[in-house]
């Protein structure tokens, strides 16, 4: 029997200053001019061709505009036998999860479907990018992956760069101090949930997000940099997560240099 590993992109739920909640309603897509910032241009195979989704459904039609954006900032030098299903979920307490087994196989993508966020689509793709394509599959080997094999973000030679670039940024400076005095410095106030904000520190989190900017970036989606400046202006902690443009230059160098090296641009 194979054992399943969960990779979490947990919620926090409701905050002051409010999440911002899904554009995509019963009237269709917010239309907006998207503009690439920057990127060479994919090459490879077409990284959605890896996933499958239905049209019928919200989370269907954030992750189709998701994998879009995508496949504008790089492919992939292979193409999974079995696309992998990207699903809708109503389980409380996680905005999505990405599960493959003890095998290394990737399972399936779930979404929250209230509300559902781009970037939590791209964010669990990192995930999956971390697991399945960087050196090939991973295994997991017992509860939550322990004794199982390291992922790439951990210690692969190839992330060096970018485990350095997210290292020295402003934005893990200031987790790592929350971290060690558990002080919220918008508030002032005591943070308690301890596991979230180690989560936040770790390396496997770190790469899911910062992909995820770096697609939203990349790609230049006007839907995705709405989400992406409205968690950048957030009151608390949580604003840390993503990077201010400039402290993420230098992450967005090492994917360059990353998949350029990979194959997956041109």
């Amino acid at each position: 029997m194979a054992i399943v590993l969960v990779l979490r992109h947990m919620g926090k739920g409701p905050h002051p200053s409010g999440s911002p909640q899904s554009i995509h309603g019963k009237g269709g897509l917010a239309v907006h001019e998207d503009k690439a910032e920057y990127g060479p241009g994919p090459a490879g195979e077409k990284l959605s061709a890896s996933f499958k989704a239905s049209k019928k459904t919200t989370v269907g039609l954030v992750a189709g505009e998701v994998l879009e954006a995508i496949d504008k900032v790089h492919g992939l030098n292979r193409v999974m036998e079995q696309p992998i299903p990207i699903k809708s979920s109503t389980a409380k307490g996680r905005n999505g999860q990405f599960r493959y087994n003890s095998r290394g196989e990737a399972m399936d993508i779930s979404i929250s479907t209230y509300p559902t966020k781009l970037l939590t689509v791209a964010h669990e793709i990192g995930h999956f990018i971390d697991q399945q394509m960087v050196e090939g599959p991973k295994k997991a080997h017992g509860a939550w992956g322990m004794g199982g094999e390291e992922l790439p973000s951990d210690g692969s030679p190839l992330l060096k760069e970018w485990r350095e670039a997210v290292k020295n940024s402003d934005s893990a400076a200031q987790l790592r101090k929350m971290r060690t005095t558990g002080i919220d410095p918008f508030s002032g106030e005591k943070i308690y949930d301890w596991r979230y904000l180690l989560n936040l520190c770790s390396y496997g989190e770190m790469f899911a997000r910062s992909y995820s900017q770096y697609i939203t970036t990349g790609s230049g989606n006007a839907n995705m940099m709405d989400e992406l400046d409205t968690k950048r202006g957030m009151k608390y902690y949580d604003r840390y997560k993503y990077l201010t443009d400039e402290d993420f230059e230098p992450i967005a160098t090492a994917f360059d240099n990353l998949f350029k090296k990979l194959g997956w641009t041109k």
